[in-house]
C-alpha cells in the first residue's frame, strides 16, 4: 500500500530488476557468511548420536498355568512415556547405571540436554518407542542411550508393583499385631476359643501375604529393550558443508530482506511513474540513464519529445517563455534546457538560450565561450542595467543550416534574486523577436532566484532526477510553483535505469541509420571561429 492508501503493483520487470540489482551484494554476503561458518564448524568438537529402541506392549503373556494372574502396568499414552524419559527420577535411575553414585542436579541438567525420546512406530496392539542420547564420543553416547532406555524400563516396572508393595506392607503390620496379640491372650490364659480364632485370622492374612508376594515376583511393564544402542551410533556434528550451505541461502534471504526494507523506506523516486503518481504532473520525457553514442542519440529522441510536447503547451502564446529548472542542485536542469533548445534551434525557431543561474552559471562553458579580458562583454551587467540599449547575446552555430542564440553569464551575481526582478522583464522586451525563449534558472528549493521571474515565463518545465531526487523535495519545488501561479508544463524524468520510453523506440528502430548530424554532445566551438556578436 502507498502512503495514501492506494494499492501499488509491482510489474514482473521491477521484480526482475531488484532481484539482480541486489545479486552482488547477496553474493558476497553468502560467500563472507558461509566461509566464516564452514571455518567455525571445522574447529568444533565432534557429536555422535545413539539409539535404544523399546517395544511398548498393550498385553503381556498370562500365567493361567500356574494358578496366577499376572499384574502388569495399566497401558498409557506414548506421549506420557516420552516425558517420563525426561524426569528427574528416571534421569537419577539412568545416571546410577552409568556409574555417577551420587547424582547432582546439575549432573541430571546435563543429561536431560543431552538426551531425548521420540515415537518411532505405532500399531494396535505393539508401538516402538525410540531413547537417543548425544555424547562427545561414540561409547559415550551408546552408554547414555541404555541407562536411559533400562531406567525407563524400571520405572514402567514399578509402576506395575507399586499398588502390590502397599498391599504387602499393610498385611504385614496386620499378621504381626495379631502375633502379638495372640502372645499376650496366651499369657494372661484367656479363653481358648478366641486364641483359636486369632491365629485362624493370622494364617488366612499369611496366606494372603504370600499371594501378594508371588504377585510381585511375577509383575512386569509394558516395555521391554527391543534394539539396544550398540548398533546405531553415528556422527552428527559437526557438519561444515551443510552448515555452510543453510548460512549461506539464510544470508542471502537476510539480504534481500534489508534491501527490500530499504527499499520500502526509500524516499527516492524509482521511476517515471513514481514522479508522476507523486506531483500529479504530465511526463513531457525521459533521458536515460547511459552513456556512449548509443545514449547520445536517445537523448536527441527523448529531447524531440520534449520540444513536441512543450511546442503543444504553448501553442498560444509568442514568444513562449519557456523557464527549466530543479528542485535541487545537479539534476540535470542545465543539459536538459540546452538540448531542448538545439532541438527547437534545428527545427527552424529561432530559439534563445538564457543562463539566469546567476550563481553558478554554467552555460557558457557548455558551449565553449569565455569572457578574454572584456573581449565578450560579461552578461552581469543585462540584469542589472535600467538602460533600454539591446542586451548582449551571441550565435553559436549548431550545424551548417541551424544557429542558436545564447546569453550566457561569467560569475556570480550578488543580490541575484533583487537583480533577476529588476532586469529579466526589461530583458523580455529586448527578446520579442525570438520564437522561443528558453531560460535556466537556480534550483528551486536553494534559492528564491527562479521564483522571481517564473511568473513572467509562458511555463515551466520541471527536471527531475531519478537518482537523487527525493519525493518531499518534488512536493516542495511544486508547492513553490504553484503558489506563485506559475503554469507547470510538466515534468522531465533524468538519469531514468534502462532505456527512456520516449528514445527506445527510436532508437531501436533507426539503429541502421546514420549518426545525427551534431557530432558532439557538447560542441565547444572557439568564440573567433563559431561565434559572431550580434545585437537583437
Amino acid at each position: 500500500m502507498s502512503q495514501d492508501g492506494r494499492e501499488i503493483s509491482i510489474s514482473l520487470q521491477d521484480l526482475v530488476g531488484f532481484v539482480v540489482r541486489g545479486l552482488l551484494y547477496a553474493a558476497v554476503v553468502a560467500g563472507a557468511v558461509g566461509a566464516l561458518m564452514y571455518t567455525y564448524e571445522s574447529r568444533q568438537p565432534p557429536v555422535f548420536r545413539a539409539e535404544s529402541t523399546l517395544l511398548v506392549a498393550r498385553t503381556t503373556a498370562g500365567f493361567g498355568q500356574f494358578n496366577l494372574s499376572p499384574v502388569t502396568a495399566p497401558p498409557i499414552e506414548m506421549s506420557a512415556y516420552r516425558a517420563a524419559a525426561q524426569t528427574d527420577r528416571v534421569l537419577t535411575d539412568a545416571l546410577i547405571l552409568m556409574g555417577v553414585e551420587a547424582p547432582t542436579v546439575a549432573d541430571i541438567q546435563r543429561l536431560r540436554g543431552r538426551t531425548g525420546s521420540f515415537i518411532a512406530g505405532e500399531g494396535r496392539d505393539s508401538s516402538l518407542l525410540g531413547v537417543e542420547a548425544r555424547g562427545e564420543t561414540r561409547d559415550l553416547a551408546v552408554t547414555r542411550a541404555d541407562a536411559l532406555a533400562e531406567a525407563l524400563v524400571a520405572w514402567d516396572r514399578r509402576r506395575a508393583t507399586e499398588s502390590l508393595t502397599r498391599v504387602i506392607g499393610t498385611l504385614e503390620q496386620q499378621i504381626s499385631a495379631l502375633g502379638e496379640q495372640i502372645r499376650t491372650m496366651q499369657a494372661e490364659t484367656g479363653e481358648q476359643t478366641q486364641i483359636d480364632g486369632l491365629i485362624r485370622l493370622r494364617a488366612d492374612q499369611q496366606q494372603q501375604l504370600g499371594y501378594a508376594r508371588a504377585l510381585v515376583a511375577s509383575a512386569e511393564g509394558l516395555l521391554s529393550v527391543l534394539q539396544p544402542a550398540g548398533t546405531t551410533p553415528r556422527q552428527i556434528a559437526p557438519r561444515p558443508a551443510m552448515s555452510a550451505a543453510v548460512a549461506m541461502l539464510l544470508a542471502v534471504i537476510a539480504t534481500y530482506a534489508f534491501l527490500l526494507l530499504k527499499s520500502a523506506f526509500n524516499t527516492g523516486l524509482r521511476s517515471s511513474e513514481d514522479m508522476i503518481e507523486v506531483s500529479g504532473l504530465p511526463l513531457l520525457a525521459e533521458f536515460a540513464r547511459a552513456s556512449g553514442r548509443k545514449n547520445e542519440w536517445r537523448q536527441q529522441e527523448a529531447a524531440n519529445y520534449l520540444r513536441t510536447n512543450v511546442l503543444f503547451a504553448t501553442a498560444d502564446a509568442h514568444p513562449k517563455v519557456v523557464m527549466v529548472a530543479s528542485a535541487g542542485e545537479h539534476e540535470g536542469k542545465t543539459t536538459v534546457a540546452c538540448l531542448l533548445a538545439e532541438g527547437l534551434a534545428r527545427n527552424g525557431y529561432r530559439t534563445l538560450l538564457v543562463d539566469a543561474d546567476l550563481r553558478s552559471p554554467s552555460i557558457g562553458q557548455r558551449y565553449g565561450i569565455a569572457d578574454h579580458n572584456g573581449s565578450v562583454t560579461t552578461t552581469r551587467d543585462w540584469m542589472t542595467t535600467t538602460s533600454s540599449r539591446p542586451r548582449n547575446v551571441l550565435r553559436v552555430a549548431l550545424d551548417a543550416s541551424s544557429e542558436l542564440f545564447v546569453v550566457p553569464q561569467f560569475g556570480s551575481v550578488p543580490d541575484a534574486s533583487e537583480a533577476l526582478a529588476r532586469g529579466f522583464p526589461m530583458a523580455l522586451d529586448q527578446w520579442n523577436g525570438y520564437d522561443v525563449i528558453i531560460v535556466d534558472t537556480a534550483p528551486l528549493l536553494a534559492v528564491a532566484d527562479a521564483l522571481a521571474i517564473a511568473p513572467r515565463c509562458t511555463g515551466t518545465v520541471l527536471v527531475v532526477d531519478a537518482q537523487t531526487t527525493k519525493r518531499n523535495d518534488l512536493v516542495a519545488a511544486k508547492g513553490l510553483l504553484e503558489r506563485v501561479g506559475v503554469t507547470i508544463l510538466g515534468i522531465v524524468a533524468n538519469r531514468v535505469r534502462g532505456s527512456s520510453r520516449s528514445g527506445a523506440y527510436g532508437a531501436a528502430y533507426g539503429s541502421a541509420a546514420p549518426a545525427p548530424v551534431r557530432a558532439k554532445a557538447k560542441p565547444r566551438p572557439r568564440p573567433a571561429d563559431a561565434m559572431a556578436r550580434s545585437r537583437d
